[in-house]
């Protein structure tokens, strides 16, 4: 079964190729351009580089979020235009789970993106032996997680953006138990998400085209201002 998987979810944009089972091709870039203007040379560049067409790809896989509202529904949208043309199935893959995935099994894991306005989109995976791991997601003010986190026992990875911007505070929090990544695990691994997909859709965990939907923790920007107004205004 051939997979192929998009990430268009955050900063980076990602393109991952999985050939019966094996990764065959990863790459991600951190550009000035949109995702629209990259994502689709980055999956010609794979394909070429593999000797492969689209019609070879049996399913077609998008990291759904969270993250950036028009990043998420370029991956989304892509994945779904070409999983039709060709009469195929998705799989969709959450972000957070993506990230923590990149550096693989051992003891608990908080992926962390950057949400802003000192939030942070939070994947709390507790330890684990294999992929995937059952945890919570959510968008979370930092020091709502942080003091959750003071909950958990033993060491805790922590990677991602977010945590890159929120390094200081972590430490100070959580002590030796914050165990942080190094800055080149904040960037999602395509070939860990390329490997997700791949087994997902083995086990039958693939879907229509039309059903691949974005995944949201919060509301748009535009939407939380237009609330705070409302209620300043009340």
């Amino acid at each position: 079964m051939n997979v192929l998987v998009l990430d268009t979810s955050g900063p980076s944009c990602g393109v991952g190729i999985c050939v019966d089972g094996a990764v065959r091709y990863e790459a991600a870039l951190l550009h000035g351009r949109t995702h629209s203007e990259a994502v689709i040379p980055l999956v010609e560049d794979g394909l070429g580089h593999l000797a492969m067409s689209i019609g070879q790809m049996d399913v077609f896989c998008a990291v759904t979020g969270p993250g950036s509202f028009t990043g998420v529904r370029i991956g989304v949208a892509v994945a779904q235009a070409m999983a039709q043309a060709g009469g195929k199935r998705c799989v969709a893959l959450d972000a957070l789970e993506v990230l923590a995935a990149g550096i693989g099994p051992g003891s608990a894991v908080a992926a962390w993106m950057d949400a802003r306005r000192d939030q942070v989109y939070e994947g709390f995976f507790s330890a684990f032996n294999q992929w995937p791991a059952d945890g919570r997601q959510r968008a979370v003010d930092v020091p709502r997680a942080l003091e959750d986190l003071k909950q958990e026992k033993g060491p805790i990875r922590f990677v991602g953006d977010g945590a890159l911007a929120h390094r200081e505070e972590i430490i100070a929090a959580l002590g030796e138990n914050a165990l942080m990544m190094p800055a080149c695990f904040a960037i999602p691994r395509m070939a860990a998400a390329a490997q997700l997909a791949g087994e997902r859709a083995q086990s039958g965990q693939s879907m229509e085209a039309v059903c691949l939907q974005p995944t949201y923790l919060r509301l748009p920007q535009a939407e939380r201002e237009r609330l705070a107004r409302l209620g300043a205004a009340t």
